[in-house]
């Protein structure tokens, strides 16, 4: 019974940690890799990885964590009020059939297009982590992205027999319709295809490990934790181009903070916990903001500079491992949960409102629940211990809010070895 108690009481306290995750993994287009076990504590180890992952999807999650076209996580774009109350100087470059429209249609039913698109993301990089004397580490994380959205489509969503607006015609609004793209682009915003590549941001950390062995209940208890800072290595994303994303965390320098731990039973089954989080300094920037509370989609007229407090990003997981059963064959299940928090815009020039510009859908919290499956083979032996080991991992998004449903799958190389420094 005691037994019994000690084992609730250890997946307990696990779980209170797993609110509390770290290194550019978590973005709202996909899902993260899965994080590991604490370090292994072993005077001069050092361990090499390297990763390869990929995923593509044309879905992703709304507010109300339902399924909908790629492009289209933050609602229709509301062509209706789409150019209300943006400022001159953009109002002045073009004179299209949206420049006054909330003024001559008293439908809202009107004009809301739906925007459909297809997604591709391929990742790589390198971990590089060394221990020294008494637990204690440092770790390197390089990760390289290729990030692409393509097939972009506006689909006009006007249910039928709607009435049109006051002075605009039928030939009027097909023309439009069928020149969306060139209409709208009059306002210095491009709709384009978007590819990006290079580095996305570079994570220095220091941690230190602990191990429990040949406890009364547990074959180990292990514990590790890390602190460090994320470097701006990334290509930000361009504000004048609707789809853009950045390759890392868009020019902010964050501080990553992490935990875990794991438990051992039978000499062959671990479970534990991997809990992580990025606090980002704030930073003065141009951004694009919404100027009315009915305008909504992926697209914004209007840019400004602000002052930009990025949300904490956060990722949490629980898992349970077969360790070495069979041979040299581990196998993971995991659950993670990835989330990011309310971005928070402070406009500098007063034509933009505080509390209309942060109730924009794409500066609210983010998140996505993941499925993790990793199956691992050690090749290494007592006398050989410096071959590699090699892993395949396959993250499935189950359910989610304003994110894309991005499975991704990859494999992962990696070899420990000991050296005199």
């Amino acid at each position: 019974m005691k037994t019994q108690v000690r084992l609730l009481n250890l997946i307990f306290l696990l779980l209170i940690f797993n609110n509390l995750k770290t290194i550019d993994n978590v973005h709202f287009y996909h899902s993260a890799r899965f994080q590991g076990q604490p370090r292994l504590i072993c005077d001069k180890l050092t361990t090499i990885e390297t990763w390869i992952n990929g995923g593509q999807t044309n879905k992703g999650f709304t507010a109300n964590k339902t399924e909908t076209s790629l492009l289209n996580i933050y609602g229709n774009i509301n062509i209706r009020d789409l150019a209300k109350n943006i400022p001159n100087n953009i109002n002045n470059l073009a004179t299209t059939l949206i420049t006054d429209l909330w003024d001559k249609s008293p439908n809202y039913s009107f004009g809301n297009f739906e925007t459909e698109g297809f997604f591709e993301n391929i990742e790589t990089g390198i971990n590089w982590t060394q221990n020294f004397k008494h637990g204690f580490f440092t770790k390197i994380n390089i990760p390289i992205r290729k990030l692409r959205i393509r097939d972009i489509r506006f689909i006009d969503k006007t249910p039928d027999n709607t009435p049109l607006p006051t002075g605009i015609t039928s030939a009027s609004w097909v023309d439009f319709k069928n020149n969306f793209k060139q209409e709208i682009e009059k306002y210095n915003i491009k709709l384009n295809s978007i590819q990006k590549s290079g580095f996305g941001d570079i994570t220095l950390q220091a941690g230190w490990a602990y191990s429990q062995q040949k406890s009364r209940l547990f074959d180990f208890i292990d514990t590790e934790i890390k602190f460090g800072f994320l470097l701006p290595t990334g290509k930000k994303s361009n504000i004048n181009e609707a789809f853009d994303l950045s390759s890392g965390y868009d020019n902010f320098w964050g501080f990553p903070i992490s935990f875990d731990a794991a438990a051992g039973l039978y000499e062959w089954l671990t479970f534990g916990t991997h809990i992580d989080a990025i606090f980002f300094i704030d930073d003065t920037k141009e951004m694009r903001m919404q100027t009315d509370l009915n305008q909504k989609g992926p697209i914004k007229l209007a840019k400004g500079v602000a002052c930009v407090e990025r949300g904490t990003v956060w990722n949490t997981n629980f898992f349970l491992k077969s360790d070495h059963i069979p041979w040299g064959l581990s196998m993971t299940l995991g659950y993670s949960y990835n989330k990011g928090e309310s971005t928070v815009l402070t406009p500098e020039d007063p034509l933009f409102n505080y509390d209309i510009v942060n109730l924009d859908e794409a500066y609210q919290e983010w998140s996505l629940h993941v499925l993790n499956v990793i199956f691992e083979y050690d090749f290494s032996l007592k006398s050989h211990p410096k071959l590699p080991y090699v892993s395949f991992n396959i993250d499935v998004p189950f359910r989610g809010r304003r994110a894309f449903k991005t499975r991704m799958t990859g494999t992962t190389l990696g070899i420990n070895f000991i050296w005199s420094y």
